[in-house]
């Protein structure tokens, strides 16, 4: 992966969000759908396409080497349905390699969240994934 990144400390912001999207067993009602930002939205559409419901979003972190972030892992302060964990401080500009994995007991995945967030430092960055394998295990043995 390559990253290119300059961001403000103490900025809710990071190089890269990562990690699946659970199932749980929420559903959205109608006035949760009119205030709810359009990532929510979208999340509950996929699961009720699916016939399955919300859980959270398990994401992984990558920091830039400018943050000052003190926690490591949190549920996130906006709202429960994301938990963080940040799980690599990316030493600048140039490559870095990711690897993240996730326990079988894992409820089951809706999709795959991946994401740059530079919105609260107002940070501009490019971000490239060159590779990315995904390996799946069978619920089923």
């Amino acid at each position: 992966m390559l990253a290119a990144a300059k961001l403000k400390p103490d900025k809710d912001d990071f190089v890269l969000r990562m990690g699946p999207a659970l199932e749980g067993n929420r559903r959205l009602n109608a006035v949760q759908r009119m205030l709810a930002p359009q990532w929510i939205k979208e999340l509950d559409k996929l699961a009720k396409a699916k016939g399955r419901k919300l859980g959270r979003l398990d994401l992984s972190l990558v920091a830039s080497e400018s943050t000052t972030q003190t926690w490591k892992q949190r549920q996130h302060p906006d709202t429960d349905l994301i938990d963080e964990k940040i799980v690599l401080k990316a030493g600048g500009i140039g490559p870095f390699d990711l690897n993240l994995s996730y326990p079988e007991t894992s409820p089951p995945s809706l999709g795959l969240w991946i994401g740059s967030d530079g919105d609260n430092s107002g940070a501009q960055f490019s971000l490239r994934i060159d590779e990315l394998l995904l390996e799946f295990y069978d619920r089923d043995k």
